[in-house]
Formats: C-alpha cells, sequence, structure tokens
C-alpha cells in the first residue's frame, strides 16, 4: 500500500502536491463559507463547480493554446458544468445516449427514422428553455432594481462565476507561477460577500493562509523546474526545509495581521462596508438579487404575548395518538357532493426550525352577524354550522370568515392577514369565502410580490441547512413559473409515507432537515412545513 504512494508522490513531487492541497484547501474554505452566507448554495454545489472549474483550468495550462481560444473554451465549458448540475439533467444525457445507442443499432439494418432520438432531446431543450427563461427574469429584475428570489438563478450565476474564477486560479499557478494573481479575484469576491453580510471575517483565514503558502512554494516549485532543466543540483530536502522556515511565518503573519488594526480582515471588512454605505440601496438591491439577504428581525417575546388567549406557537413532536372521540362535527350547505374542504382555525408566519410563531396581532371585536369585508376576488361563500367537542374558543372554518352568528373576534397580523377567528361558544354558525382559482390563472399570476409579503412570508432562519434549500432549488430549477415549481414539490412530498408513527425529533434538529433526509416519514404538520419551507 505503501509503495504505490511513494511512487504517486515521487512522480507528483512533494512540492507539486504540497501547491495542490494548499489550492485545493483554500478553493474548500471558500466553497464552505459561501455556502453559509449565500441563501440557496449548498457546499455540494460550490465545492464541485470550484473544483471542476480548476481542474479544467489546470489542464488548459498545459495546453498550447493561447489567449482568446483558451477562454472562450472555458466560458462554454463553465456554461455546460452549471446547466448540467443545476437543471439535474442526467438522466435526460442517459436518455440521449441509449437512444443515440439504439438509432446506430437501426442504421445497420437501414432504418433511418431519427424521430424518437428528436423525441429523447426534447426534455434536455425544454429545461435549458426554462432555465434560460429563469436567468433573464432575474437579470432584468436586477438591472430595474426590484430582486427576485430564484435560487436556480442564483445558482446558475454563482455557479458560472465561481467555476471561472478557479479555473483562472490554476491557469495562472500553472501556467504563469503567479499564486498572488490567481488567487486574488476569488479572495476578493470572498472578502467583499462577508463583508456585505457583515459575517466573521475569521472565514477569510484559511483561504489567506493558503495564498502565503503558496506564494511560497509555487516560485520554489518553478525554480527547482529551472534548475532540473539546467542540470543544475539542489539538495533533496530543500522543499521540506523550506516548509519548516515558511509555516511559523506564514501564521505569525496571518496572527500579526489579524491583530493589527492597520491592514487585517476586519480592516478590510470595514473598508468595504464604508464604500458601500453611499450606495446602500444598490447595496441592498445587490445583496438581495444575489443571495445575501439580511437576517429576518429576532423575534421578541413581545411579539408573541398580545393576546393570551390564543396559541401563539406550534411545534413538531412526535406523532399525535388518534383517539376514538368525537372532536367537531361539522354540516355545511354545499349542494357539490365530494367537495373537498380544509378547515382552519390558527395560520403561523415565522418558521423557527423547531415549529411555528405568529408575528405580534391585533384584536378586533365583531358583533353577531356582523360583517367581515373580503377582498378575495372570486370567491364561493359556504354556510356552515359547526358543534365543538371539547371548545377551544377557536372558530374552524374554510376560506375567509365573514360572519359567526355568535359574538367573535379576530386577531390580525400586518395588513389585515388573519391569525384567527375567536367564538365562545360550544356550536356556531360560520359564514365564509371559499377563493376559487384557476391553473392558468396561478401560472400567469408572475412574482412582482408586495413588500409586506416578501418580508412576512419569504423569510427563512439563517441557519436552516443548505441542503433544504438545495433540494428545494433541484426539484424545481426546471419548473417555469412559481405554480408550476410549488406542483414538482408537493409530488416530491407525496413520495414520503404517512405516518403517526413517530420518534420526537431531535432538539438540535432543524425539522424539515430532520423530515426531509433522516426520518423520511410523517404526519400533516409535517408536509405541510415543509412545503412552506422548500
Amino acid at each position: 500500500m505503501n509503495q504505490p504512494l511513494r511512487e504517486f508522490v515521487r512522480r507528483i513531487g512533494v512540492t507539486a502536491l504540497f501547491i495542490w492541497i494548499l489550492f485545493a484547501g483554500a478553493l474548500a474554505s471558500i466553497a464552505w463559507g459561501l455556502s453559509r452566507v449565500v441563501r440557496g448554495l449548498d457546499f455540494d454545489l460550490l465545492a464541485l463547480m470550484l473544483f471542476v472549474g480548476a481542474s479544467a483550468g489546470w489542464l488548459l495550462a498545459r495546453s498550447r493554446w493561447r489567449g482568446r481560444v483558451v477562454w472562450a473554451l472555458a466560458c462554454l465549458a463553465a456554461f455546460v458544468s452549471v446547466f448540467l448540475r443545476v437543471g439535474q439533467f442526467g438522466d435526460d444525457i442517459l436518455a440521449i445516449v441509449v437512444d443515440l445507442v439504439k438509432f446506430a443499432g437501426r442504421i445497420q439494418f437501414g432504418q433511418f427514422d431519427a424521430q424518437p432520438l428528436w423525441n429523447a432531446f426534447e426534455p434536455l431543450g425544454a429545461g435549458l428553455a426554462i432555465l434560460l427563461m429563469r436567468l433573464e427574469v432575474w437579470s432584468r429584475a436586477l438591472v430595474n432594481g426590484q430582486p427576485v428570489a430564484d435560487l436556480a438563478a442564483l445558482a446558475l450565476v454563482w455557479g458560472f462565476v465561481l467555476w471561472l474564477l478557479a479555473a483562472w486560479a490554476a491557469w495562472m499557478l500553472r501556467r504563469a507561477a503567479q499564486p498572488f494573481w490567481a488567487m486574488l479575484p476569488l479572495l476578493l469576491l470572498f472578502g467583499f460577500v462577508l463583508a456585505l453580510t457583515g459575517r466573521e471575517t475569521l472565514w477569510l483565514m484559511v483561504p489567506l493562509a493558503a495564498l502565503l503558502g503558496l506564494m511560497v512554494m509555487v516560485p520554489h516549485d518553478a525554480r527547482q523546474k529551472r534548475w532540473e532543466r539546467q542540470d543544475i543540483s539542489a539538495a533533496q530536502d530543500l522543499g521540506f526545509d523550506l516548509g519548516l522556515v515558511s509555516v511559523p511565518m506564514v501564521l505569525g503573519i496571518l496572527v500579526v495581521a489579524f491583530l493589527m488594526p492597520a491592514f487585517s480582515p476586519r480592516a478590510i471588512a470595514r473598508w468595504v462596508q464604508e464604500w458601500t454605505e453611499p450606495t446602500e440601496n444598490a447595496s441592498r438591491t445587490i445583496s438581495n438579487s444575489f443571495g445575501l439577504e439580511p437576517a429576518p428581525r429576532a423575534t421578541t417575546v413581545f411579539d408573541t404575548l398580545s393576546s393570551p388567549g390564543l396559541p401563539r406557537s406550534h411545534l413538531l413532536g412526535a406523532g399525535p395518538e388518534l383517539l376514538k372521540t368525537l372532536a367537531l362535527t361539522i354540516q355545511t350547505d354545499d349542494a357539490a357532493q365530494g367537495q373537498p374542504y380544509y378547515w382552519r382555525s390558527t395560520t403561523y408566519d415565522i418558521y423557527t426550525g423547531r415549529g411555528w410563531l405568529t408575528s405580534r396581532f391585533q384584536m378586533q371585536d365583531y358583533a353577531a352577524n356582523e360583517r367581515v369585508q373580503d377582498d378575495s376576488v372570486r370567491a364561493r361563500t359556504l354556510h356552515t354550522r359547526v358543534r365543538v367537542a371539547q371548545p377551544s374558543g377557536l372558530v374552524y372554518a374554510a376560506g375567509n370568515v365573514t360572519s359567526v352568528d355568535r359574538a367573535f373576534e379576530i386577531a390580525r397580523r400586518t395588513d389585515g392577514d388573519v391569525f384567527a377567528v375567536q367564538v365562545n361558544a360550544e356550536t356556531y354558525r360560520v359564514e365564509s369565502r371559499v377563493p376559487i382559482f384557476r391553473a392558468d390563472e396561478l401560472r400567469g399570476a408572475g412574482t412582482n410580490y408586495p413588500a409586506w409579503i416578501q418580508t412576512q412570508y419569504l423569510a427563512l432562519p439563517d441557519d436552516v441547512p443548505p441542503r433544504v434549500l438545495a433540494l428545494a432549488r433541484d426539484l424545481t430549477a426546471t419548473a417555469p413559473t412559481p405554480y408550476d415549481r410549488a406542483i414538482a414539490l408537493e409530488n416530491y412530498l407525496r413520495t414520503i409515507p404517512y405516518t403517526l408513527d413517530l420518534p420526537t425529533p431531535p432538539p438540535d434538529r432543524d425539522v424539515t432537515d430532520y423530515f426531509l433526509f433522516d426520518l423520511r416519514r410523517g404526519y400533516c404538520d409535517y408536509y405541510a412545513t415543509a412545503m412552506a419551507v422548500l
């Protein structure tokens, strides 16, 4: 086992191997840092794009091509790599290969029907067209100062940029032996992102240490190769001695630089923040467009103590025990047979990772049968009689409550958003309006959401695991509209078995992540939570 390893090290060279370790460490640390700063980008995607780009740049540096030819090829390779990964086109490519083999076999027997082959290309073409459309919508919104939260477009842009920067770094290391200019674009981008988001600048230490190490080892490797060409002998352990001297020096430089106020990662971050202050609006637009959204405002205890009579939180736990005890009796005047309804009591708008909270709300009193305005564009009126076996004070209704035959209260959040309706009765009649929408209307609704919708309903905690957001992106990358993306998520969640036999989630885990990747089964609260988060 040791002999093949020694042979590999001998062929590669200790210095070259150490250079690759430093370079790979810098790329991995940048991928890790960006995956925790940029919303919707996971480490696997970023690391793949960086290392594939670096490998391509290294190979191109060994070729005899120069200038425009090299970077035309690099851009083409980056485009193909990023679109294949983000669009999840592996199955489509495999189907095309299979049909090509079949077509080649038919040609041998004089059958030239290419229609099955063209049919195999259709899903790939349609998926590419959708990705390009999403990228175009995202770009136009960025130019107009109206950022669009599109995970697929973000993955395409970040993947393409990082692929090319990694290719540039490998090219400069291999072809020009210039580690400073090789790593500078990646470090500037990483530092700018950290400064813009206000994250801990200690994350810069690993790539900076790698840069300093490369600035020592790359020139040494170039000298060694020059000496070999000129038949100049040198001590074999010179690289080892150089490492013994340079490692403590690099560590010392980093410690001193970090502690000194004149020039340090903290100083660089402050400089970037001061530089972006005069253009705060533009900076906010850019950060939102590129997934660098600021963390949502932390919920305080005062936000959830507006009314002691309502359940202000909802946690996800073990499966509930089903009892053979009557809970509700509901009668409707609906003449349509088989019409499905969802009976709603409370709604929540803040995901915590363990469950749900409601933001601040206000109570408004209504007399019996007093009308409540409903702004539904098109809805069907439903009259329901409800008998509650164990009164909780909550009104159960389908759609939006417009009146109750008893005195009632409505708890409203921002912009009239209803949290819950209260009534002090075991039996009540409620009138509600059930909105009616067609699929074509939902597909054409667009993404020009009001600001309060974006703030209240499109915010997630910073600690949602990146693989949850990556799964959402991968499942919906080739879905053209938000409605189609919601359907794609729904279809995926329907593949997860339903059960009430569940353990309590670990206290240190995000429940959506736990449900999707570990538990892989659940009951209604898990499906609803995963659907909302995805």
